[in-house]
Order: C-alpha cells, then structure tokens, then sequence
C-alpha cells in the first residue's frame, strides 16, 4: 500500500480562527500573516494505492469558486490537484474511491467540476459506470456555528446534481470501511 500527499493548491484563512488560542507570538514566525491577518495554507489531498483500490481522502476547494469566495479566501494554484494526480501516476477516471469526512468547502469542492455548459458534473468516475465506486461523506449538514463553511451549490459532491441530504453512500458502505 502507498500513501502519498497531493497539493490541491493555496489559501489563505485568518491567522487566530486557525491557530485559536495559540499567541501569535507563538505561530507568526512558522506561517506569517499579511496585513489583514491572514495566512497562506498548502491544501493537501490523501492519496492511498493498493492493488485493487486507488483512494483519495478530500478533494480540495476545486477551481470553480465565485468572486466573492476569492475575495474573502484568495485561492491560488487550484490546478495542481489533477496535475499532481496525474504526477502521482492516477488519471482521475482512476480513482476507485473518495472519502470526504465533511463537506467543508476546503475538502470537497474539487469533487465536482462544471462542465462546458457550466453545468456541476461529479468529477471521478469509474470508466465502466460512469460513478465512482464509493463516495463515503462523514458528516452532510453543518452545526449552526459551522454553517458559513458549507457551500451546498457549489462544494456538493452527490451523484447528478442532487442535493447533499440525498441519500448517498455513507463511510463503510459500498465494501469501503476505514479501520485504524
């Protein structure tokens, strides 16, 4: 079994929300903050290879992301996703399995991308079936102090469209359990 990480791309978050009751004194040094506060993150993706399985935990923000987002998180670099999975030797129509432990905006936007129509289209997909094998989805709906992180339009990653409290495969369904 191989496990690697892939870069997804940058943004930047508040320095305090992040670091919480750490002085900045204590974290300023290790990732500075620009004027505004605010701190550039590597988003990085797990990626776990075995004989039978090719498996992605989180996707990243992905590339489709309006104005508004960009202005409060400054996203750079969103196309490394594919061209490092591609360096890591997966095409994506080879990934057998994706696990998202919630869908914040940072770990499952690049799940979905739009289509030339500008349609959202589910982004890995097993060549015989069109799906991938096992989507499993941690938790669906925010906590009422967590709902400015989930972007339902644009960061679900459920199968045609449908809305993430449609049923759709839970961790440990679809023969996919993760055990420690």
């Amino acid at each position: 079994m191989q496990i690697q990480t892939i870069r997804t791309g940058f943004l930047k978050l508040d320095g305090g929300a992040m670091f919480g009751v750490v002085p900045k004194s204590m974290w300023q040094e290790l990732n500075p903050p620009d004027e505004t506060n605010l701190c550039t993150w590597c988003m990085r993706v797990l990626l776990i290879k075995s004989t039978d399985r090719t498996i992605l935990i989180d996707t990243g923000v992905g590339e489709k992301q309006d104005a508004r987002f960009q202005s409060f998180f400054h996203p750079t670099h969103q196309d490394l996703f594919l061209q490092e999975l591609l360096l890591a030797g997966v095409a994506p129509e080879e990934v057998t399995d994706v696990l998202l432990p919630h869908l914040h905006f940072g770990h499952v936007g690049g799940a979905i991308s739009p289509t030339k129509t500008g349609k959202l289209s589910q982004h890995f997909r097993m060549p015989h079936t069109g799906q991938v094998n096992g989507i499993g989805i941690g938790r669906r709906t925010p906590t009422p102090e967590r709902e400015h992180l989930f972007y339902p339009k644009t960061s679900c990653p459920c199968r045609n469209g449908a809305s993430c409290s449609s049923p759709t495969p839970a961790l440990g369904q679809n023969g996919l359990t993760v055990s420690f």
